[in-house]
């Protein structure tokens, strides 16, 4: 009787408990579903220059002063704020994996780190509380290959003179593409790190998602920086990664009781990603990424290419207005006014994306900001459209060619700028698309 007993509560708990945790899965996906499907009609990433050059005092206030405070009241719904200081492996936020930014020496005589660590708290835990607030959706933001260092040596990090090996390049011996200093994800060492490095954030902050940006800076292996394109192996090795990051968001969300999103800035357009190392579709039809933020300072399609990319995988995409980087000193028309901020939201909308994303652009007090959220408020506004608004085939920054061989072949936007004009003789011929976002036909009314 006893046995039969103890069977029958063997038997009741074997049934029980799975049915438990399935409820339990069902509540942790629905809330997933709740914090993707939020309303996020303009994110701003702050590239954390707040902390380090520009904060009023060395205060919390102090910092958010400088281009956060004025956000409230404005389209903003989503901060996604970069902790990452110019190079791998250095960062802003509290750390015990990677190196803090202390520098207070020229530039720098401004950084408020050293302060706010000294106050118990710091810029990313300073933004975290301030988003909390005022009901802002808050992101950290990792620059998944910062090559700032390359133009700086002294801002070089202690990690990256540790693993020489781990460059594409040398000072000495600086490859055609990206900047001698980005590290090869090839390198387990480099991974590993990058991995802690994710790890120790989600599980020290209440942040909602993560961004692996692998827009600032698009290279990411030695093969890639010296001419060639990724190779099949690489590109397994990238994505492995991705998924590993996903498989950390996945714990630490569950064991915090809240999913943690992941979000990803990358080139629109598959080919050029993939000859990069990044295979966006295996990432997409995997599910390994919440967001999709399409382009920088250079743009390949046109937007309803990255719309449809996402949209086909229930991925959210984002629209990314970066700063134009476009020379324009004898020019009519600045690609920075309002006008065409209005103008490039305005087309995005039209396309089909879920929200605009704002890069390198930090005054709170820019009235569009009030506007581009809002595809109604757009209509009746004032708009300034450009062929080609940012970059430039003869800059760096600006030309795919800069980062990946023979990267201008997949480009499909035109490119037409003070830098790089169009030039014409006699009788020639020449179509150039400017695509518009507004019905001229209701405007005309």
């Amino acid at each position: 009787m006893r046995a039969l007993a103890l069977t029958m509560l063997l038997l009741t708990v074997a049934t029980t408990a799975p049915r438990a945790r399935a409820q339990g899965d069902d509540a942790f996906e629905r809330q997933r579903r709740e914090m993707l499907d939020r309303e996020r009609r303009v994110i701003l990433n702050n590239d954390g220059g707040d902390a380090v050059v520009k904060a009023r005092e060395p205060t919390r206030e102090g910092m958010l002063t400088a281009r956060t405070i004025g956000l409230e009241d404005t389209h903003v719904d989503t901060i996604f704020y970069c902790t990452n200081r110019g190079t791998f492996s250095r960062h802003t936020h509290r750390s015990e994996v990677s190196e803090t930014f202390m520098r207070t020496d020229g530039r720098y005589e401004r950084n408020v780190v050293p302060a706010l660590l000294e106050q118990g708290t710091d810029p990313l835990q300073v933004m975290i509380d301030w988003c909390r607030e005022n009901d802002v959706e808050i992101f950290w933001s990792e620059r998944m290959n910062d090559g700032h260092d390359a133009g700086r040596p002294d801002m070089v990090s202690e990690w990256k003179r540790q693993h020489p090996e781990c460059l594409v390049g040398s000072e000495d011996d600086r490859p055609p593409h990206g900047a001698w200093s980005q590290v090869d994800y090839s390198h387990d060492a480099v991974r590993e790190q990058m991995l802690r490095i994710i790890e120790e954030v989600c599980r020290n902050y209440d942040i909602d998602g993560i961004e692996m940006d692998f827009f600032r800076h698009p290279c990411y292996f030695r093969s890639v920086a010296w001419g060639g394109h990724a190779t099949e192996e690489e590109v397994a090795t990238m994505t492995a990664f991705v998924r590993r990051v996903r498989e950390i968001a996945e714990r630490e969300g569950r064991e915090r009781g809240r999913p943690i999103l992941l979000a990803v800035r990358v080139p629109d357009s598959v080919p050029p990603a993939l000859a990069m190392g990044l295979d966006l579709e295996a990432w997409l039809s995997e599910g390994l990424v919440d967001l999709m933020t399409g382009s920088g300072y250079f743009r390949m399609n046109p937007w309803e290419y990255l719309a449809e990319l996402g949209h086909r995988h229930g991925v959210k995409v984002y629209a990314c207005l970066s700063d134009a980087r476009v020379q324009e000193h004898a020019s009519t028309f600045t690609r920075r006014a309002q006008d065409s901020y209005r103008a490039r939201a305005s087309r995005a909308w039209h396309a089909g994306v879920d929200g605009i994303y704002l890069f390198n652009m930090f005054n709170p007090e820019m009235r569009f900001l009030h506007e581009i959220g809002e595809p109604e408020v757009l209509a009746g506004l004032d708009k300034t459209y450009f062929a080609t608004v940012c970059g430039a085939e003869g800059r760096s920054y600006g030309s795919p060619d800069y980062w990946i061989a023979g990267g201008s072949q997949w480009r499909n936007t035109p490119v037409l700028t003070p830098e790089d004009p169009l030039p014409l003789s006699a009788g020639d011929s020449h179509t150039v698309p400017l695509h518009v976002g507004d019905d001229l036909s209701a405007m005309r009314e």
